[in-house]
């Protein structure tokens, strides 16, 4: 695997951000889609989540302040869709901080979309209950990462590397 130097901004934070603005707003309303697709039952549509990536990773090398900055000023949306876009572009600035290649970057930053897709399959009643789950809604609340692999295997062009930052993430 060929490594790349981390290259500098190429523009300033200001000129980026209206594009790193348009990048975070098309990578949150792709989350939400991604979220709402598990949700359903529907195929995820892989080949527009990873243009959405590109657009976000291509920020990032720009200016990663720019994209960085709007992560930081989150609104509360739907949480897990708001997370998975965070993921996705926090993702793609350490990415590049380690000196990844583009492509590399956008595989990365793809996983971060995706990988709690599998939340979607818990009931919504325990996934947000605010007091003590019992044994049997523990079980269930760390199911997520077996749903997610499985929702993931099924979708055609994805790149194995989601199906197992999905399946693993929550490894101890």
């Amino acid at each position: 695997r060929k490594r790349q130097v981390p290259r500098l901004a190429s523009v300033d934070m200001e000129s980026e951000l209206p594009s790193a603005r348009e990048a975070y707003e098309t990578t949150r309303a792709m989350a939400e889609e991604i979220m709402q697709s598990a949700r359903m039952d529907r195929a995820i549509d892989v080949r527009r989540a990873s243009q959405v990536v590109k657009s976000c990773v291509d920020s990032v090398m720009r200016n990663q302040e720019a994209l960085q900055i709007l992560v930081q000023m989150r609104t509360k949306d739907d949480y897990t869709a708001q997370h998975g876009m965070n993921v996705c572009i926090l993702s793609a600035i350490f990415g590049r901080h380690l000196g990844l290649l583009s492509g590399e970057i956008e595989k990365l930053a793809l996983s971060g979309l995706v990988h709690d897709v599998g939340k979607m399959r818990i009931p919504e009643e325990i996934l947000k209950k605010p007091d003590t789950l019992t044994e049997d809604e523990t079980r269930v609340i760390r199911e997520p990462p077996t749903h997610g692999s499985r929702i993931l295997m099924s979708v055609k062009g994805l790149d194995p590397v989601a199906v197992d930052v999905a399946h693993s993430h929550h490894e101890h």
